[in-house]
């Protein structure tokens, strides 16, 4: 009897490992990103896409990247620069998207920087939620883009979070 409830336990598992993606069945894997061109080193969960980098050619900045999560229901953009001042960057588009700004800005101050963020949506798809956070160090200037439906921004509120708080400058 014993072997017999062995076995459906291992064929339990097995199925599961079987048929549910990585990740899901245990708690979210995450994976710590270097990127020399932005001087940034930040976490993201295992499975988001990481995109490429963009340099000054692509964008009003120095250099830019383009995060995705799993299926692509949250997406993130970093922008850094040492040349454009914040005001330049915030206006820079979101690959053809534009920023409606928000009068209420909040502060999130994490171990390394203290960001002013603030929610809104794009001036071309209203639909979608945007969380904007933006900050200065030294002459290094940053702005993080978020976005996706309201529910799934809601729904991802820690993950954005523990990003943001992850994002440290290369030494």
């Amino acid at each position: 009897m014993k072997n017999k409830l062995t076995c459906i336990v291992c064929g339990l598992l097995l199925c599961c490992a079987t048929f549910l993606p990585a990740g899901r069945l245990f708690a979210q894997q995450w994976k710590l990103l270097e990127q020399a061109s932005l001087g940034l080193r930040y976490e993201l969960p295992r499975e988001w896409y990481v995109g490429g980098v963009l340099d000054a050619r692509a964008c009003h900045c120095t250099s830019g990247t383009v995060n995705s999560s799993y299926k692509g229901s949250l997406n993130m953009v970093v922008f850094s620069s040492a040349e454009y001042e914040v005001d330049s960057l915030l206006r820079q588009p979101v690959w053809g998207y534009h920023y409606v700004d928000a009068p209420a800005v909040q502060t999130l101050a994490t171990e390394n920087y203290e960001f002013s963020q603030s929610v809104s949506r794009w001036r071309e798809d209203s639909t979608l939620q945007v969380i904007r956070l933006h900050t200065m160090r030294g002459n290094k200037r940053l702005v993080v883009y978020f976005w996706g439906e309201a529910a799934e921004v809601e729904r991802q509120a820690s993950t954005i979070e523990r990003i943001v708080r992850s994002v440290s400058p290369l030494q």
